[in-house]
């Protein structure tokens, strides 16, 4: 084991890039929940597609090498052992037990970490506290790797999320991110409440919306279920995934509705912005 990583704070778990083909055996796709962020670092890091990072939620760790190694993180408030702050996306170089501090507080929901060319002994899922890890040598060549243009940090305190509708019902409202969500479902709440109906389990995905016979409003995430009962409002346009692993409890939410035509005109300008091909077989220029 050439590394400690101490969990200080809050929750960080061992992601990839989601499992393609897994839903239909009712098995959720997982992975990061920001997949282009984290594709980002495979591509500073120049490693394997399967490899495996960490995902921290409203977290802080701290890692100390026992050899020196590399190391990319993306959308992460990071210290170095001098206390120096880091780069928001950027590979470094880890000096041997020297201990570095990664955080996604105050203002950040969640933010990944690749750890030389990914960590072995774990799997995607896995909850770390204090473990000893294997991560994986990586040249020190690709030192200082970053963005040509970093991605800004989202403001998530008043956030907006585009969704194609599936019924008639109407998100008018301003909502409340809840303190119990996590992976599985953005949980939101709004005043006055309606009730949703329960329904014929169908099939679900990720960023599908739902309403609950209670009035809460779930926004289903990577590890959600791949049925559902719930009354079904609509899906969450993929490009705004984004902001939405970024929310945190009591941060504000309105809807907005576009179209199917919207949407995908949406993705495949994000398509061309963040092409996850070009990022895992091209890498990024420095």
């Amino acid at each position: 084991m050439n590394l400690q990583i101490t969990c200080k704070l809050g929750l960080a778990q061992a992601q990839g890039l989601r499992l393609p083909g897994s839903r239909r055996f009712g098995v959720p796709p997982g992975g990061a929940f920001d997949q282009i962020a984290f594709a980002q670092l495979i591509g500073l890091m120049q490693a394997e597609l399967g490899s495996v990072g960490l995902e921290l939620c409203q977290a802080e760790i701290e890692v100390t090498p026992q050899i020196g190694i590399l190391a990319a993180f993306c959308l992460l408030n990071g210290l170095d052992a001098n206390g120096t702050e880091l780069p928001e996306m950027v590979t470094i170089w880890l000096e041997p037990k020297k201990t570095y501090r990664f955080s996604t507080l105050p203002d950040l929901a969640r933010g990944w970490i690749l750890l030389g060319g990914g960590m072995k002994g774990v799997v995607a899922g896995d909850q770390i506290a204090k473990t000893n890890i294997y991560a994986v040598h990586s040249s020190l060549a690709m030192e200082g790797r970053s963005l040509p243009k970093p991605r800004p940090r989202l403001q998530t305190n008043s956030a907006l999320l585009r969704f194609v509708p599936e019924s008639e019902e109407v998100l008018d409202g301003l909502y409340s991110v809840k303190l119990d969500s996590n992976r599985v479902g953005v949980r939101l709440e709004c005043e006055p409440k309606s009730r949703g109906r329960e329904l014929p389990s169908a099939p679900a995905c990720f960023g599908l919306i739902q309403k609950t016979p209670s009035g809460d409003v779930i926004v289903l995430g990577p590890d959600g279920p791949t049925i559902g009962g719930y009354e079904r409002v609509g899906v969450v346009a993929e490009a705004d995934f984004k902001i939405l692993a970024q929310l945190k409890p009591f941060d504000k939410v309105r809807f907005s509705q576009i179209s199917l035509e919207a949407a995908v005109q949406s993705s495949r300008k994000l398509g061309q912005k963040e092409s996850l091909q070009q990022k895992l077989l091209e890498g990024i220029e420095t």
